[in-house]
């Protein structure tokens, strides 16, 4: 498979710059070398004139071989979640041997529109600058790119005739724009004033800049239809379609792309588009996302020509770039599938040349559509139309935390994939495309791995390397419990499953949720893996990535067994047993205390963090309250209603402490105070409004940095339940 989707234009001084970045003393200890190919996607590691020669056809290519070389001969590794960077010695080793690999696929793309808002949405360039060398090192060379779209609108919709009024009604806060950008609202979290939008237009030129440095291509936004609700009272001779609501929120309308408004707008937004980020070869935008799922209204679609409308939103996109360089020919709109196989509209690519769309086969892993494999959305044997489609990995919706994936799906659905008949010319990449990230990293590691050595990848040696470069060295404890864990909920085949048990985060009810075999046997896996990870904190505990898992794993752990005594409690509840009612509820505050302090250990599982960001992000006072606003809002209430309330979750301290705690002494106290008429199957509470209360009010006493040992406080929990947690376990049916 060639690599003529890609194209390669820098020099590899930026891949120097990257390494400078991360072993800064022994930069000059490697010669990269570029040789752009046609026929290969490739790196290769070995010795030349007692430097660490790396080779490949592009930057990305020449990037990832550095990193296979952190890994394999430095035993060092970058990663969200801490980073294992000791200090190298000397003299570095040098390859005994040529290591050569081959891509299996031209693209390797990231992100989901979601990730954007759910962990990135107060990102700063330094942050940015991090991540754009992660992907690098992963081989990431197609990247969502959606960071500065509100100055886009804006310049629009001013040369379109719009007032200041309605641009600002119709631009979101930044922890809402992933849903603007897929037409499901408009506004929520705003406004936004000019400032921020400037600064978001700066920061993307900068994300631009870097990623293409580094030969990976932007996706940046295509014109597909979306238009502000206002357009209707501007322009009311036009053709729009109202496609109702999306969880309560009111859509953007739809302009019908064959009326002439269609052709004005998207020359405006295109024009104003390359102006501000220059040219692009790969666009992306969703028409009619979610309609099933946000209860949408089809009828107002049946009067639209899809084969029509697609032809002409690709047809738009192509003569700008056309216009604007000659050379830039090879256009390509990249579409989500989505939504039990209703998007993309099979009508729709129907009016699309091959050649034209990459469709993201979103959750290969767990939901997919591309009709190769049998599950709930999979699609007839056309798949997609006959378009290039890639294979994606979608691991949790809302950026929830929970040690949780499908591994062994990615070792064994992918490589089935590639030699599909469906697969065998139209699989053309792999795609991360996780709702949130800074979560589960060894599943994206193995993924992005699978594309350069699918073939000779074995898990077991696989997983092996993966310790061995986390911790600096091989541990057989540490690789027992990884391959435990990969066994168990980090290969869970439930199609809708997506993260793990969390009786914290949800709302306060006297409902038994059933576990199923699966989870028990899983619980009992994950304390195994507990005890052998315990058993070696002593040769780790000064590791950051090992005391990250540590402390991860122990969260996970602690849930579970909260679960229980929630479950105990509840019993005492139906049983009547008041004493015993008072003792569990008390532990279960208690517990939730010491979960606390767990989280307040690592900076990950900070609520500070988020919201210190999301202050900063501001650029007045009153639009740093607005944003603050906004962090605060997305993780609990997220929108006006109870519709999504918690859907993005987190396990933090601060969270855990002034928000779960509140409610759960709340539930367990309008118990006691009606236990004489307590009523078991008719008990329900509103936390509706408390719940608002804490998002409108101040939040005093944060934590901004972390504060405790990790290591001692997950080995004082383990003392404390991991017996009673397997008697639990055994206990329940």
């Amino acid at each position: 498979m060639g690599n003529k989707e890609i194209s390669s234009s820098s020099d590899a001084s930026f891949v120097y710059d990257l390494i400078g970045r991360i072993l800064p003393l022994q930069k000059d200890d490697f010669l990269l070398e570029k040789l752009p190919s046609s026929s290969e996607i490739f790196f290769e590691l070995s010795c030349l004139d007692n430097k660490i020669r790396i080779q490949g056809n592009d930057n990305v290519s020449l990037a990832y071989g550095f990193n296979y070389y952190l890994r394999y001969y430095l035993n060092t590794s970058i990663s969200w979640c801490g980073n294992n960077v000791p200090q190298p010695p000397k003299l570095l080793p040098l390859p005994l041997k040529t290591i050569k690999q081959i891509s299996s696929f031209p693209y390797r793309y990231y992100l989901n529109y979601c990730t954007h808002s759910y962990s990135m949405a107060f990102w700063d360039w330094s942050r940015w600058e991090r991540e754009i060398d992660w992907m690098a090192l992963h081989g990431v060379n197609l990247v969502l790119a959606s960071t500065g779209q509100q100055a886009v609108w804006r310049n629009t919709m001013k040369k379109m005739k719009f007032s200041n009024e309605a641009i600002k009604k119709f631009i979101p806060g930044p922890a809402f724009e992933a849903w603007w950008l897929m037409q499901n609202l408009e506004g929520w979290g705003g406004p936004v004033s000019d400032d921020f939008i400037d600064e978001r237009m700066i920061l993307q030129q900068k994300i631009i800049k870097r990623l293409k440095e580094l030969d990976i291509e932007p996706v940046l936004q295509c014109f597909y239809g979306m238009v502000p609700r206002e357009t209707v009272n501007l322009y009311p001779k036009a053709q729009f379609i109202d496609s109702g609501k999306w969880q309560g929120f009111d859509r953007p309308l739809f302009l019908d792309p064959n009326d002439d408004l269609y052709d004005k707008f998207s020359r405006i937004y295109y024009e104003e588009q390359y102006n501000l980020y220059g040219e692009c070869s790969f666009f992306a935008g969703d028409p009619f996302h979610e309609l099933a799922v946000g209860k949408g209204n089809f009828k107002n679609l049946e009067s639209l020509n899809f084969r029509k409308s697609g032809s002409k939103i690709y047809k738009n996109l192509k003569t700008f770039c056309k216009e604007k360089n000659s050379k830039n020919l090879n256009i390509t709109w990249i579409l989500q599938a989505w939504e039990g196989g209703t998007q993309p509209n099979s009508e729709m690519l129907k009016g699309l040349s091959l050649g034209e769309v990459l469709v993201l086969d979103l959750a290969s892993n767990a939901l997919p559509q591309w009709g190769g494999v049998e599950g709930v959305w999979s699609r007839e044997k056309k798949s997609y139309e006959g378009h290039n489609w890639s294979w994606c990995v979608l691991d949790n919706f809302g950026g929830v935390n929970g040690i949780f994936g499908r591994m062994q799906q990615v070792v064994e659905e992918l490589p089935k994939a590639l030699k599909h008949p469906l697969g065998q010319k139209k699989l053309k990449g792999i795609g991360a495309t996780m709702e949130g990230i800074e979560r589960n990293c060894i599943v994206f590691d193995l993924l992005f791995d699978m594309t350069w050595n699918m073939e000779n990848l074995k898990i077991d040696d696989w997983i092996k390397m993966f310790v061995s470069s986390r911790y600096g060295k091989e541990n057989e404890k540490v690789v027992e419990a990884w391959n435990i864990l990969r066994k168990s909920v980090l290969s869970e085949k439930n199609d809708m499953k997506m993260g793990c048990s969390n009786i914290v985060s949800h709302l306060p009810k006297l409902v038994i949720y059933p576990i199923s075999k699966y989870e028990k046997n899983a619980i009992k896996m994950c304390l195994d893996a507990w005890k052998l990870l315990i058993e070696a904190r002593e040769e780790f505990k000064i590791v950051d990535t090992f005391q990250y898992d540590l402390v991860d794993l122990t969260r996970q752990i602690l849930l579970e067994y909260l679960f229980f005594v929630y479950l105990s409690t509840v019993n005492t509840v139906k049983m009547k047993d008041y004493e015993k009612f008072l003792k569990n509820s008390e532990e279960f505050l208690e517990l939730l205390d010491i979960l606390d302090d767990l989280l307040l250990t690592r900076k990950e599982f900070l609520l500070g963090k988020w919201i210190a960001d999301a202050f900063n992000l501001g650029t007045n006072l009153e639009e740093k309250k607005l944003f603050v606003w906004n962090a605060k809002q997305q993780i609990t209430l997220w929108g006006f209603n109870t519709i999504l309330v918690d859907y993005a979750r987190k396990d933090w301290s601060g969270l855990v402490s002034t928000f779960y705690k509140p409610r759960w002494t709340y539930f367990f106290n309008e118990i006691k105070e009606k236990w004489d008429s307590l009523n078991f199957s008719n008990f329900g509470l509103n936390y509706y409004e408390k719940d608002k209360k804490w998002v409108e009010n101040e939040l005093i006493g944060l934590n901004f940095e972390p504060i405790g040992d990790p290591i001692e406080k997950c080995h004082e929990i383990f003392l404390r339940i991991f017996e009673k947690t397997i008697s639990f376990t055994q206990s329940i049916d």
